[in-house]
């Protein structure tokens, strides 16, 4: 499926994933993306809008990333912003 746009939210104490992917180095990067299951490749796709994760890849990178990234910028429209709780995941 490929999505031209999403909506994504941003918050103070959370960054995109694109963001957060540009801190780490290439290697980095690749360790990561094997740590949620998939390519760097795919996730670059998602950084850049270009493709929608499913939920479950969502639950991954917000784990993976103690709650920097959350799972509402991912996917608005699987979840609710939750301004109010704290971004670490346990």
């Amino acid at each position: 499926m490929r999505v031209a746009h999403l909506a994504y939210c941003c918050y103070d104490l959370t960054m995109e994933l694109k963001n957060y992917l540009k801190k780490l180095s290439m290697p980095q990067r690749r360790v990561f993306a094997n740590s949620v299951g998939t390519s760097y490749e795919y996730l670059k796709q998602i950084a850049n809008r270009h493709r929608a994760p499913g939920a479950s890849i969502c639950i991954r990178i917000e784990h993976a990333t103690e709650g920097t990234v959350h799972r509402s910028e991912l996917r608005p429209d699987y979840w609710e912003p939750d301004v109010y709780s704290q971004r670490k995941v346990s």
